[in-house]
């Protein structure tokens, strides 16, 4: 066999044994678990699949990279936005800024709004991926880490959008162990 191919197989049982682990934990825990050990069997299925994503991208390039969590932050912010109930936008967010009034108007589901959460965040990734896919090695990890921070900045400062410091309250709890499951 050849040592691609070697290393291929590799890797594809390198995900589909945690993929497999997921499922199983998230039927076990439909079935046995109460409401607390559900809720953090969910939170657990979650940030798996964030991790997932650092090992697809680091573990197999070989480049530290710390870019995904603020591309996930700034899904995740976007999904919020656009699911939290339009009565409540116009209290929580009343300073929005003008290119984001029409949000105030806007209450999705789960999933369109995770969709939109997702493309917002692949439109910064092309948006800065150019100056990033230039740099290798310790610089490529250090100029995601510099993008992390940026955005972390920006998730805390910009009030109006982000309302900063406080919690986003408003956004309804439809993550559940099925869909914490499906997105893992």
């Amino acid at each position: 066999m050849s040592e691609l191919l070697h290393r291929r197989i590799e890797a594809a049982w390198t995900l589909l044994v945690p993929l497999a682990g997921i499922a199983l934990l998230a039927i076990v825990a439909d079935v046995a678990f109460d409401f607390m050990l559900e809720r953090a069997t969910t939170l657990a299925l979650l940030y798996l699949a964030v991790a997932l994503s650092l090992f697809v991208f680091s573990g197999l390039s070989g480049v530290l990279s710390f870019g995904q969590l603020g591309f996930v932050a700034v899904g995740a912010y976007t999904c919020a936005l656009l699911t939290i109930p339009t009565g409540l936008k116009a209290t929580l967010f009343p300073r929005l800024p003008q290119f984001l009034a029409w949000v105030r108007d806007v209450e999705l589901g789960l999933w369109p709004a995770a969709l939109l959460g997702g493309a917002v965040a692949a439109a910064l990734a092309l948006v800065v991926a150019p100056a990033i896919m230039r740099l290798v090695g310790i610089q490529a990890g250090i100029a995601t880490l510099a993008l992390l921070a940026i955005i972390h900045t920006v998730v805390l400062n910009w009030e109006e959008v982000t309302r900063g410091r406080s919690t986003m309250i408003g956004v309804p709890a439809d993550v559940d162990l099925r869909t914490a499951a499906t997105v893992g």
